[in-house]
């Protein structure tokens, strides 16, 4: 069978899965080659680093990432315990990769992927807070959003686009998928954590493996506690809590951009998000042959990242160009917690005599 014809769950996807793994996670010697790479897949603030914190407590291999290890994030991720940014290569089995919607440091291939999706209300909300207060655990106080809200309404809808983009980018995706929401990994952990190995070991059961009593152990761990994952400060943890940023005229404007991508994912009033999330997508998905000139394939049908075009327009005015809008500001990003969170860039900015930047709608 050919490769871009291989089987979701084909048993040739993974070798060897049953190695012993002392825990904590650690990086993988180079005999000890599991399989190929499974890329782990999100938009920004869908919930990687819970999913990865997760993936380690199950596997005992240290996940990877796509990510220079310099940067401001990705040091601050270290400080928590990742050991895994910028790791691409056979030591990490798992890669965390936010492409397309941006290019990571380096290329390489995936024969398999994870999508994880996170529903596009808090998502953009939690991107937002993020490139404000260049944190991953920050909020920013009430009031800075009547201060932001022209900019959080056009970032509101700019971003919708490129989450339905992304999102539908990776159900194309030439290898075969694994779904994964965000929300069915706080609801319901356990038989979502038993999907997420299941896939890994190339849909083999996993009794008897020693598997099974890992996912038992994550799942009987607190949210707060899984590794090194840890929630926004602040941040409310209900299912569409931050729907109350966005008035019926911008949920109507984000629901015609996402389209078809909320029902397929679960996330549409009709099936009764947010009160409920119980109706899990399609999780499962089969590659989508190869051919369509967005996705690149090498010769033995792996996914290669990191080398075509990004999902975002390259003129935004927003994603890495929020990076210069903070810097400019002459008044600092307040967090709920009162702390002005910028102040460094602040002064800088007095310092030159800028003004504040604008962002069009």
């Amino acid at each position: 069978m050919a490769a871009q014809e291989q089987a979701p769950c084909s048993p040739s996807a993974t070798r060897s899965t049953n190695f012993p793994l002392p825990l904590p996670a650690r990086f993988l010697e180079a005999s000890e080659a599991v399989g190929e790479t499974v890329v782990l897949a999100s938009y920004p603030r869908s919930g990687n680093s819970l999913l990865r914190s997760l993936l380690e407590s199950i596997s005992g291999v240290v996940t990877g990432s796509d990510t220079a290890p310099n940067r401001t994030l990705s040091l601050a991720l270290q400080e928590c315990g990742v050991r895994g940014e910028g790791v691409i290569d056979e030591r990490a089995w798992v890669v965390k990769s936010h492409y397309p919607e941006r290019r990571g440091c380096a290329r390489f291939a995936a024969k398999r992927a994870i999508l994880l999706v996170r529903n596009p209300w808090d998502v953009i909300d939690s991107y937002f807070n993020m490139t404000l207060t260049n944190s991953h655990n920050t909020t920013m106080r009430d009031d800075q959003y009547a201060r932001f809200e022209e900019l959080f309404r056009g970032l509101a809808r700019a971003e919708a686009d490129v989450w339905a983009r992304f999102n539908r980018w990776w159900l194309r995706a030439p290898i075969p998928l694994l779904v994964v929401r965000y929300e069915d990994l706080v609801h319901h952990r356990h038989r979502t954590l038993r999907r997420v190995a299941w896939f890994l070991r190339g849909c083999d059961p996993l009794e008897g493996t020693g598997w099974a009593d890992r996912v038992d152990a994550a799942c009987g761990a607190e949210l707060d506690a899984s590794g090194f994952y840890a929630p926004r400060r602040g941040g409310a943890r209900r299912v569409g809590s931050s729907l109350r940023r966005f008035d019926d005229a911008l949920r109507g404007e984000v629901e015609d951009i996402c389209g078809s991508m909320l029902a397929d994912f679960g996330y549409d009033a009709g099936r009764g998000f947010p009160e409920t999330v119980d109706v899990a997508p399609r999780a499962l998905r089969a590659p989508v042959p190869p051919g369509d000139g967005d996705h690149d394939v090498d010769d033995s049908g792996a996914l290669l990242l990191n080398g075509g075009r990004e999902v975002r327009d390259k003129d935004s005015p927003f994603g890495r160009y929020m990076t210069t809008f903070r810097r400019s500001l002459t008044e600092p990003v307040v967090a709920d917690d009162g702390a002005e969170l910028n102040a460094h860039e602040v002064a800088a900015a007095r310092a030159r005599g800028d003004a504040p930047l604008r962002v069009a709608r």
